[in-house]
């Protein structure tokens, strides 16, 4: 190998030359890649949610990727082997509408014996929900995506616009032509200039002033994307500090925003819960879950607060009590050394 091409490998530059990203402008108006890329951004934060131990087989991220992707996943075992794979229900329903087993479709493992087709639950497999009605992270992701990605245009279509002052209006294909590569260079970003010393003399010519609110309404956009991608944090258990009233917020404002982060998290924890527990009845296995990263922190932080609450509920409670009990007290002392009238 040439020490140029060696040079070419090592260097970030020639990194991305040798994959085809260097100079690919972001699709921005390309809205299926560009939401995928940022599906694909929040899966790698959500994937760390959770931190497994006792299934050594089934290495990260596919202990999560399939039942947060689909709502649900299973657990079989094959040749020894654990595996959590996706799968889909099939058979006959209990009087609780829970399907009698599901099938595994996987062309990639057919040489595996035994990991394809039908595997009854709570028997051959254990079932892992996401959630406990099986939504999955995905959808909740890719709502708020969706109207990053549309905003994410109106700002590049804002952005743009904001290099242009004025509107020019022409009457000739000649004015139109040099109007048009005008127009073209402005967008690159390049200084130009119009054909002719009687170009702003043309009567066949007309310029319109844009009005001056571009700037309020980018600052709309700005403030729109803080609030999806707050949003979004919220949904999935991160405490993302967004502002919308463009003034400080006081603790207790501050503190709402926590019991909202709580209740999905909980749900999703839970269901991976019985997971452990089911399938410690069906295959004699140890496993558990427990939250990882910021929403770990966050419960403890949660915890902690509410023993603090709990504590001081007790406090004033033990006082009422007592205040109770004196006042009771004296009452009856005042009772008795009151005189017999008779």
């Amino acid at each position: 190998m040439s020490r140029r091409r060696a040079d070419d490998l090592i260097m970030p530059q020639g990194i991305f030359n040798r994959i085809g990203l260097a100079g690919n402008v972001y699709p921005f108006k390309d809205k299926q890649t560009a939401n995928l890329y940022l599906i694909m951004q929040w899966f790698n934060r959500t994937l760390n949610m959770f931190r497994w131990s006792g299934l050594d087989d089934v290495k990260r991220p596919y202990n999560e990727i399939f039942q947060q992707l689909n709502g649900y996943a299973v657990l079989i075992k094959c040749d020894n082997k654990y595996y959590i794979t996706p799968a889909r229900f099939g058979g006959e329903c209990d009087v609780y509408y829970l399907p009698e087993y599901v099938i595994v479709t996987n062309p990639w493992a057919s040489n595996i014996p035994g990991f394809e087709g039908k595997h009854y639950i709570n028997k051959d497999c254990v079932l892992l929900k996401n959630d406990t009605t099986m939504n999955g992270v995905y959808p909740i992701i890719n709502r708020y995506t969706s109207m990053i990605v549309e905003n994410d245009i109106s700002l590049l279509n804002c952005d743009i616009l904001s290099r242009i002052v004025a509107l020019l209006s022409v009457d000739d294909d000649k004015g139109k032509k040099e109007a048009e590569a005008y127009i073209k260079k402005i967008v690159n970003g390049d200084f130009s200039i119009f054909a002719g010393a009687n170009w702003f003399t043309n009567t066949s010519m007309t310029a319109q002033p844009i009005s001056s609110t571009s700037s309020s309404i980018m600052q709309e956009l700005i403030e729109f994307e803080q609030y999806l991608k707050g949003a979004l944090s919220h949904e999935l258990g991160i405490n993302y500090s967004f502002n919308m009233k463009r003034e400080a917020l006081n603790t207790a404002e501050s503190e709402l925003n926590n019991e909202y982060l709580i209740p999905l998290i909980d749900d999703m924890l839970q269901c991976r819960k019985d997971f452990c527990e089911n399938a410690k009845d069906v295959f004699g296995i140890d496993i558990d879950v427990e939250l990882n990263s910021v929403w770990e922190t966050n419960k403890k932080e949660n915890d902690a607060e509410a023993e603090i609450l709990e504590n001081e509920i007790e406090k004033d409670e033990a006082e009422a009590d007592k205040d109770t009990a004196e006042a009771e007290k004296d009452e009856s002392e005042s009772e008795e050394g009151e005189p017999d009238e008779t």
